[in-house]
């Protein structure tokens, strides 16, 4: 019997390792074509995981999934981006639901250094609306329980989730919101297919940034959550108890119900600080909070407690309210002289309904000595929709050079300067909007006086000698400014209104006018390192690169805020930008509606002097779009040139120029995030004048001159040079324009783009004693015209190729008639010759007269054959060179292609145009000499 026991026994237990090691491999294969089908039917995403293994041994009687290297990656119009990402994710999946094959129920799941970049637009789309809409087989939307039901492949079985050193960014441009989590540890448990369960919570992140419209909240604060709510899974609606959430050094305790109905979230939490110290509270302060924060010397007490309670959905609000009371507070850190003493605050902030009309906020005490100095506020604020109702009072004096006895600074730090305040505002905005100022009180001013402020990324610092805001009901009056940053100094007046509104609403425009002057002013000095070298902007983030908001903040576009409507005149004796210097700058600088307007905005520059009339917007602060009119009066090229880059873009010639040119020119473009012109997007048109300008060295010239045999046309000379020009599709075309360099006339006219290509046709009148003997004999022998040093030869010269590399195709033109009259002149004299012969040599003579026009005709035929192939393996030589340029970079090689196809058609249709005119001339050659004999011989 026991024999048989154990035999019985054996056969199980070899049964039972058998499976733990066949039936992963039997699954393995089922288990990861649901996962990829399951992604590829519900996903608008593209899932990626490396290694997957399973296992029964790991988590006996369940198969443990173990999927490495996950990520999830966005397409469309998030494409590039890496929603998730991880290390690990391990799975514990319900064995019998394997075996079934229906559905796989999950009992556990742990994600190992998950990387989450959450984002959403400004236009409100986000990146993780991904999840593809279900159809029924009817076409029509399926319900979206009946379409989980029949369709998800698995099924939540859940009882633990576990997260361990997690990173996340959440991102919205529509808010201005950002924050980011960084070393998460997260810990769920709780069996969520009970109807009623316990959960239990416990989580912490070691560092967490939260930015609200351009406002830190929160830099590195640490976040610790233990949580224990009851959870009724049939109605979704969950108890908390015993919750603690601890934000740095302060501790909120939450209680309450919170239930998810079919019409939204219906809330009713209230949370408390669990400890009465201000030490707590302070910690919050992230210019206050850091490492030595332990050792800093508090003492006051906090009462710190609010509410939600409410339904919240797309229509409706929740209530909510906090209060906010600090008595007799003071903190002092152990290694500075000063404190911040008596630190009485008392806040309340609430909206009963919801409706954010509702709201009322008031600051019923804030009181703060900082190194003797008081500084008192209060302010009450109700209807900040509708109708905004303010009655606040400031007053007090804040002396910067004793801050830093207060708060620990940077070493290289430097903050000195009075501030003081003396501002009572009371009543209305529609008071002020309806013109009834005497129903609004509003009086008192701002002023700064001595301020100076360094840093070790701002050495040149900044300094306000005096700056004095001045209130009434109508406007604010910036009565005096006087500053400088570095070495520019700059002062200025105005007037601000509508500062009311703008301060309480979103949509509020704040409309100024102000006057600004200058002695100097380097705009250089306002610029980052980063900017001053024109550094290309951050790549765009991923859950595997995302970090702190800094990426907008990268850039170097100069952002035109919203809501802004400002008129200023300015006056400066010298402006700075880069490398360029304007004097004498004056002009109207209009800013509204994300837009900035120059209007006659004179300076000198360059040599010469620039009016400029146009407009810079930054409606798609990505794209920034330029639309200018430039009056320009005797720059100096060569100046021109060094300051701006685009100009050897779009004329190339212009660096091989010496003299002055005037210009007018109107042009939009788009720009890049390194505030330089997309090229391709340049559009505009203008007119160019030089008096006197010399062009040496530019390579397409020097290669005219080779070819003609003219050291001359290497080095041309314009005096009283006018032409039009236009730029549109990445090239600039140019007029036909007349040119004179001493005996030699001509025009030119054509094309050179962006990409350096060029395409011109140069039309000259030359002095057959300037050509040279070698290029004078191979164009006129050709065609059998004589040379003549007091005659001029027509040459057309084609230009292509490009600036580097040019193709210079040179014909001679309209000389048929020519060579018609040269031979009539042959056939004279031969007649003149024979006339006191006898009759029986005319025929012989007459006989000579054609042999030799038909041999002359073959010569010119063959001759013109011989030009021919010369031009095409000429363009043939200069388009492989050109192909060979762009091997290496399928962008370039394309480009070159393109550009090498042109120069063989080029070539092709100049050498069809050379036998052709060859063969014209000796058809014309034979019949003049066949017509001549006959008339000899009827003589």
């Amino acid at each position: 019997m026991i024999k048989k026991i154990l035999i019985i026994l054996g056969i199980l237990i070899v049964l039972v390792l058998g499976s733990v090691i066949i039936l992963p491999i039997v699954f393995k294969d089922k288990i990861v074509q649901m996962v990829k089908d399951a992604a590829n039917e519900n996903l608008n995403a593209k899932l990626e995981f490396g290694d997957f293994d399973l296992s029964l041994i790991r988590s006996f009687p369940d198969f443990s999934v173990e999927i490495n290297d996950l990520s999830i990656a966005n397409v469309g119009e998030f494409d590039g981006d890496t929603l998730v990402s991880m290390k690990q994710m391990a799975l514990t999946v319900d064995l019998m639901s394997v075996i079934s094959g229906s559905e796989m129920e999950i009992k556990t799941v742990r994600l190992d250094k998950p990387r989450m970049a959450f984002k959403v637009l400004e236009n409100g789309k986000a990146n993780w609306d991904i999840a593809k809409s279900g159809e029924t087989g009817t076409g029509q939307a399926a319900a979206p329980a009946e379409a989980e039901e029949e369709s998800a492949p698995f099924k939540a079985a859940l009882r633990s989730l576990l997260i361990t050193d997690g990173y996340m960014i959440f991102d919205d441009k529509s808010l201005s919101f950002t924050m980011v989590i960084d070393d998460l540890d997260y810990s769920l448990s709780g069996d969520f297919t009970a109807s009623f369960t316990s959960v239990e919570s416990e989580g912490t992140i070691k560092a967490m940034d939260m930015r609200y419209e351009g406002v830190d909240y929160m830099s590195k604060a640490t976040v610790a959550l233990k949580a224990a709510l009851d959870a009724d899974m049939d109605k979704f609606e969950f108890t908390f108890k015993d919750n603690e959430i601890k934000v740095n050094e302060l501790v909120l305790g939450l209680n309450g119900k919170f239930a998810m109905p079919d019409n939204g979230y219906d809330m009713d939490l209230t949370f408390a600080a669990q400890k009465n110290e201000f030490k707590n509270f302070l910690s919050m302060v992230p210019a206050v909070y850091s490492n030595d924060f332990a050792s800093v010397k508090t003492s006051g007490k906090l009462a710190l407690d609010g509410y939600v309670k409410g339904l919240y959905n797309d229509n409706t609000m929740p209530g909510f309210g906090t209060t906010i009371v600090i008595e007799d507070a003071m903190f002092k850190y152990p290694d500075l002289p000063g404190a911040m003493e008596n630190i009485q605050v008392d806040v309340n902030i609430d909206s009963p309904t919801g409706d954010p009309d509702g709201t009322v906020i008031d600051v019923r005490k804030f009181h703060v000595e900082m190194a003797g100095n008081p500084f008192d506020m209060t302010m009450k604020l109700a209807t900040p929709v509708s109708d905004p109702q303010i009655a606040s009072v400031m007053k007090g004096v804040i002396n910067l050079g004793k801050l830093g006895d207060v708060i620990p600074r940077e070493k290289d730090d430097v903050l000195t300067g009075i501030i003081t305040a003396d501002l009572a505002l009371k009543g209305h905005q529609s008071s002020i909007d309806q013109g009834r100022y005497e129903d609004f009180k509003a009086q008192g001013g701002l002023g700064i006086r001595n301020l100076l402020y360094k840093t070790k990324d701002f050495p040149q610092g900044m300094k306000i000698i005096n700056m004095q805001f001045n209130f009434s009901p109508q406007y604010m009056e910036l009565a005096s400014f006087n500053g400088m940053v570095g070495k520019s100094d700059l002062q200025a007046s105005g007037k601000v209104s509508n500062y009311l509104a703008y301060a309480m609403q979103d949509s509020a425009t704040l409309s100024g006018n102000f006057k600004m002057t200058s002695t100097a002013f380097d705009l250089n000095e306002f610029m980052t390192e980063d900017e001053a070298e024109t550094a290309a902007a951050s790549p765009s983030q991923s859950a595997e690169t995302a970090q702190a908001p800094a990426e907008e903040e990268a850039l170097s576009v100069i952002e035109v805020p919203p809501f802004i409507d400002f008129v200023a005149s300015a006056s400066f004796g010298e402006l700075i930008y880069d490398n360029m210097s304007m004097k004498q700058v004056g002009g109207a600088l209009v800013i509204r509606d994300r837009t900035i307007k120059l209007e006659n905005f004179k300076m000198n520059t360059l040599g010469g002097a620039m009016t400029v009339n146009g407009t810079y917007g930054t409606k798609d602060v990505k794209a920034p779009d330029v639309d200018f009119d430039l009056d320009i009066a005797n720059f100096d090229v060569e100046q021109t040139v060094t300051t701006f880059n685009t100009v050897a873009e779009m004329a190339p010639i212009a660096k091989s120029c010496k003299g002055n040119y005037s210009t007018k020119m109107q042009f939009t473009t788009k720009l890049d995030e390194k505030m330089e012109p997309v090229m391709n997007t340049l559009a505009g048109s203008g007119q160019l004048k030089t008096h006197s300008m010399k062009v040496e060295g530019f390579a397409p010239l020097e290669k005219v001159g080779d070819v003609l045999k003219n050291p001359k046309l290497k080095k041309w000379e314009f005096n009283n040079m006018n032409f039009n020009f236009r730029f549109s599709e990445g090239r600039v075309h140019v007029d036909p324009v007349n040119l004179a360099m001493g005996k030699t006339k001509g025009t030119l006219q054509g094309s050179n783009g962006f990409d350096q290509t060029i395409d011109y046709n140069l039309n000259l009148q030359i002095p057959q004693g300037e050509l040279g003997a070698q290029a004078l004999s191979g164009l006129l022998s050709g065609i059998g015209m004589s040379t003549d040093p007091n005659k001029t030869i027509p040459v057309d010269v084609k230009i292509g190729g490009t600036v580097t590399n040019p193709t210079i195709t040179p014909s001679v033109a309209g000389v048929a008639n020519e060579v018609k009259d040269q031979v009539k002149e042959k056939v004279k004299e031969k007649i003149n010759e024979v006339k006191d012969q006898g009759r029986e040599k005319l025929q012989a003579e007459a006989d000579k007269i054609i042999a030799d026009a038909e041999a002359q005709a073959r010569r010119i035929r063959e001759e013109g054959k011989s030009a021919a192939q010369k031009i095409r393996d000429e363009a043939n030589k200069n388009a492989q060179k050109i192909e060979d340029e762009g091997k290496g970079n399928p962008i370039k090689k394309k480009a070159a292609q393109v550009a090498a196809d042109k120069v063989r058609k080029e070539g092709e249709a100049k050498a069809k145009g050379v036998e052709d005119e060859a063969n014209k001339k000796a058809d014309a050659l034979e019949s003049t000499a066949k017509q001549k004999a006959a008339d000899l011989l009827n003589k």
